[in-house]
């Protein structure tokens, strides 16, 4: 999720480098400064005679953020527990160009199945769909493509932006001043966001007044530092529309002696522990790390002989800070420490951990041995 242009870096790819629950886990550098992680399953685990072992590669693009690195660690656990597979991470240099020459390279190896975090939804359509004549099964996850021939595994993000404002207008009893988050301007999910939050805005609380916009970079850093500007120039502000760090915008307005009175953000455990020790209403959308886990699982399923729709949504419930329901946001849950908000453990982890049959440890989503 949330694609940059920053390069990943050695150092990032460290979170990776411990030793998770049986599975091997080695980092080297390939040609043309592309970075792969190698995971298989260690001698000692058990497999069934009859299964085959599919050899399935993760492309990637990106690692410096809390998102990425996250999203490996919980593939690597999948593949483990599923034991038929033979997982490869390969991360791309962070441009356009970078990973269709990566995804050239690893469809030269001929493995089974490639999952893939793309840079472009449509720049890398050909050589995914060159990758499908090769009859390798392709698997487009978090940020999909638009190939024909390319299983798809993705986001609502317009419904999620829907359910934000929706839910950020009813709180402010539909009037009031916000700042709006436009993310990382250009990407599918800010520009999603964008046009849902003013599609309610203006359809449905003409009284609630954007009175500043800011680029988050979906990093809390550069959302403290714009928050705090604009609060600056315009103090009063009850609420802000944000895709990115409630946690940030708490301490922003903090540090001027005020609280806002409804957030929108992602679901991580910190942004929710910091809405809910702050006494301050929010709406998280939920886009879990272990989507490249599910993508994982899709691939076998498809290898199997199994049927799986062209394109799914990969989760779909969403998280506030409220006991009722309010009209208009979707699949819902409450946020409840000790249930799904963890104030013991490390604000970076996505909320929820795991997912379906499989036991992902917060130790094992950070990269750290369980």
């Amino acid at each position: 999720m949330m694609a940059r242009r920053v390069m990943a870096s050695i150092g990032t790819l460290g979170l990776m480098a411990g030793v998770l629950g049986g599975v091997g886990v080695n980092v080297s550098a390939a040609t043309h400064g592309k970075q792969a992680v190698h995971a298989k399953t260690s001698g000692h685990r058990k497999q069934a005679v009859s299964r085959k072992k599919w050899t399935i590669v993760l492309s990637n693009n990106y690692m410096a953020n809390e998102w990425r690195p996250q999203m490996e660690n919980d593939a690597v656990v999948v593949a483990r527990e599923l034991g038929d597979v033979n997982l490869r991470i390969v991360n791309a240099p962070n441009t356009i160009s970078g990973q269709i020459s990566s995804l050239q390279d690893i469809i030269a190896t001929h493995p089974n199945a490639i999952v893939v975090d793309a840079a472009s939804a449509t720049a890398l359509n050909p050589v995914l769909e060159e990758a499908v004549r090769d009859h390798i099964v392709v698997v487009s996850f978090d940020e999909v493509v638009t190939a024909p021939h390319v299983y798809k595994l993705g986001w609502n993000y317009y419904g999620d932006g829907i359910a934000m404002a929706n839910w950020l207008g009813y709180e402010l009893h539909g009037h009031g001043n916000i700042f709006m988050d436009l993310g990382l301007p250009g990407i599918p999910i800010s520009q999603a966001f964008v046009k849902a939050w003013n599609h309610v805005l203006k359809t449905k609380y003409p009284k609630i007044h954007v009175v500043g916009t800011y680029d988050s970079e979906y990093s809390p850093g550069p959302e403290l530092q714009a928050i705090s500007n604009l609060l600056a120039v315009h103090p009063n502000v009850q609420g802000v529309l944000s895709g990115a760090y409630p946690s940030s915008i708490i301490k922003a307005f903090k540090q001027v002696g005020k609280k806002p009175l409804a957030v929108t953000g992602l679901a991580t455990n910190g942004n929710m522990v910091t809405c809910l020790e702050n006494h301050v209403p929010g709406f998280f959308f939920s886009a879990p790390t272990w989507v490249g886990g599910e993508a994982i699982q899709m691939a076998v399923n498809i290898l199997e002989g199994k049927h799986e729709p062209m394109f799914s949504y990969a989760y779909t419930t969403n998280f506030q800070t409220n006991a009722n329901h309010i009209p208009g946001t979707g699949q819902v849950v409450q946020a409840k420490v000790g249930v799904n908000v963890f104030p013991k453990l490390s604000p970076a982890l996505l909320i929820p951990i795991s997912f379906g049959r499989f036991h992902i440890t917060p130790a094992e989503a950070l990269g750290k041995q369980s």
